[in-house]
C-alpha cells in the first residue's frame, strides 16, 4: 500500500483524535473558568459537572496545575471538590484514589506540591488541624470606646448602621465589630453579608471563625452559612471548615 493511500486512511483517525481532545479541553475549560467563584448556585453546577468527567478530562485538568496561566483557576477546581468529598465519607476514599491516579500527569513543583497538599486534607486529621490554626487574621479595626451595651444591643446597633453602611470599607469595619462579638446572633448578623460580594470574603472568614470558637453554633442556618462561605475562603484556606461542617 502506497504511503498516499496510507495517508487518507490515517489523516480522518488523527483529525478525531485531535478534535476529541479539544473538546474534553473545552469541557474542562468551561469548569475551570468558573472559579474562584462567587455564587453557590455555580459552584453546585460545577462540582456537579465534575462528578461526571471521565479519565480524559481528568487528565487534562491535572494538565492545567503546569500551566502559568491557568493553574491558579485548576487549583481552586480541584480544591473546591476536595473540600465538597471531605463532607462525605462515601466519596472521600474515591477522590483518594482519583488524586493518585492522576497525581503522574503532573511535572511542576506546584502542581506536585499542591496534590499532595489535597491527599492530606482527604486523609491526615492533623494537616486540617494545622489549617485551623493558619487561618489568615481578621480584618484589624480601631476599637470604639468601651460601652456598657450588652452584645445583643451593640449587634442591633451594628445591623443598623450596615443597612446604611455605602461602600466596602464601612462595611467591612462593620463586620470586624460584629465579629469581635461572640455567639449565634453575631454569625447570622456576618452571615448575611456571605451575600455581598463587595465585602463576602471578609464575612466567609469571620462566620468560620466565629463558628470554630463556639460548639453552639450549629444546627441547618448554621450549616448552610458555613456551606456559602466554603468557596469563598480561596484554595486550602477553606479545607479547616470541613471538620466544623461535619459537627454542625
Amino acid at each position: 500500500m502506497s504511503n498516499h493511500y496510507l495517508l487518507i486512511i490515517i489523516a480522518p483517525m488523527l483529525l478525531a483524535g485531535e478534535a476529541n481532545a479539544q473538546k474534553t479541553d473545552d469541557i474542562v475549560m468551561a469548569t475551570v473558568r468558573t472559579f474562584p467563584y462567587q455564587h453557590r448556585t455555580e459552584a453546585d453546577a460545577a462540582l456537579t459537572n465534575m462528578d461526571g468527567w471521565n479519565k480524559s478530562e481528568w487528565k487534562s485538568l491535572f494538565r492545567l496545575l503546569d500551566d502559568d496561566s491557568l493553574k491558579v483557576g485548576a487549583a481552586d477546581a480541584l480544591s473546591a471538590y476536595v473540600n465538597a468529598a471531605a463532607l462525605d465519607a462515601a466519596k472521600k476514599d474515591h477522590t483518594v484514589d482519583l488524586i493518585k491516579k492522576y497525581a503522574s500527569v503532573v511535572r511542576t513543583d506546584y502542581g506536585k506540591f499542591f496534590i499532595q497538599a489535597q491527599l492530606n486534607m482527604l486523609t491526615d486529621r492533623a494537616a486540617i488541624d494545622r489549617q485551623n490554626a493558619a487561618l489568615p487574621a481578621l480584618p484589624a479595626y480601631n476599637p470604639a470606646p468601651a460601652s456598657s451595651l450588652t452584645g445583643e444591643r451593640q449587634l442591633l446597633l451594628l445591623e443598623d448602621e450596615m443597612g446604611l453602611a455605602k461602600d466596602p470599607i464601612g462595611k467591612k469595619r462593620i463586620l470586624a465589630k460584629a465579629g469581635a462579638i461572640p455567639g449565634f446572633s453575631s454569625f447570622i448578623l456576618v452571615s448575611k453579608s456571605l451575600k455581598d460580594e463587595e465585602v463576602n470574603k471578609d464575612a466567609a472568614l469571620i462566620v468560620a471563625r466565629l463558628a470554630l470558637a463556639d460548639a453552639t453554633i450549629e444546627g441547618p442556618v448554621a450549616r448552610e452559612a458555613l456551606e456559602t462561605a466554603l468557596p469563598l475562603l480561596r484554595g486550602e484556606d477553606s479545607a479547616f471548615l470541613a471538620a466544623k461542617l461535619n459537627a454542625v
